[in-house]
């Protein structure tokens, strides 16, 4: 068989997945505290059969497997919202939540109470640095730090934490991600009250790349038309002959 075939077919599933994370990204442009998602790629040398490799055969046979994806962690625009438990990150840093699957981090600062407790959009109850944040009625202000008061008194500080660059962050829904690591407390993050941070996902960059893919997808496609054709006139004209 020829290893073009593998090569196209794989460079197809390739752009396939990726395709689905960029159309992700578009879907979610409008997502506070979404991060895009990007392709990771790495180039493999489809098999020679121990054959001398050439360099013609190196240029045909190198094509790109999806190797997974990474999180864009840019920072993504502030958009004032005036709601007093909207609350927005600048900087490095991520909210801790306790959920059902256990602590996760999120950027989606879009928080309200529910008996009593600082919650996200979820449900899931914000962390503060001494457990889960309990807030009484009142006017709550917010300092640049996570303190929340009420009143003028502290009802608690929010858990803001950031990751060493070698720590993975995984996508767990749509803003909810998770690490191996628990983080560590905040230096270089600043907490918005009235605000959101919105998608960092680039509407423009994103057409962009769903066009590039999608293009890319249909050159693979052709190529194993082309294969296809190929192999069916091999069937036809040249196994009868050595029948």
């Amino acid at each position: 068989m020829d290893p073009g075939y593998y090569a196209a077919c794989t460079a197809m599933m390739a752009q396939a997945q990726s395709l689905e994370l960029v159309a992700n990204n578009l879907a979610n442009g409008s997502t506070a505290g979404y991060r895009a998602q990007r392709s990771i790629f790495r180039s493999v040398l489809a098999a020679s059969s121990g054959m001398p490799v050439s360099e013609l055969n190196q240029a045909t046979n190198n094509f790109g497997v999806l190797e997974g994806s990474r999180l864009d962690l840019a920072q993504g625009g502030l958009q004032t919202t005036g709601n007093q438990f909207d609350f927005a990150i600048e900087g490095p840093g991520f909210f801790a939540v306790q959920t059902a699957q256990g602590k996760m981090f999120t950027r989606n600062g879009s928080f309200h109470l529910s008996h009593g407790q600082l919650v996200t959009s979820e449900g899931d109850p914000v962390l503060g640095q001494k457990g889960i944040i309990r807030v009484p009625d009142g006017p709550v202000t917010l300092s640049g730090d996570g303190t929340i008061s009420v009143d003028g008194a502290v009802a608690g500080k929010i858990e803001v934490v950031e990751f060493a660059p070698d720590v993975q962050l995984q996508s767990v829904g749509k803003t909810y991600y998770s690490a191996k690591s628990n983080g560590t407390q905040s230096t270089k993050s600043v907490v918005r009250q009235g605000a959101l941070e919105s998608s960092n996902v680039d509407p423009v960059m994103g057409a962009v790349d769903l066009i590039t893919v999608q293009r890319s997808t249909e050159m693979m496609q052709r190529a194993l038309s082309i294969f296809d054709t190929q192999f069916n006139r091999i069937a036809a004209e040249e196994l009868p002959r050595m029948g």
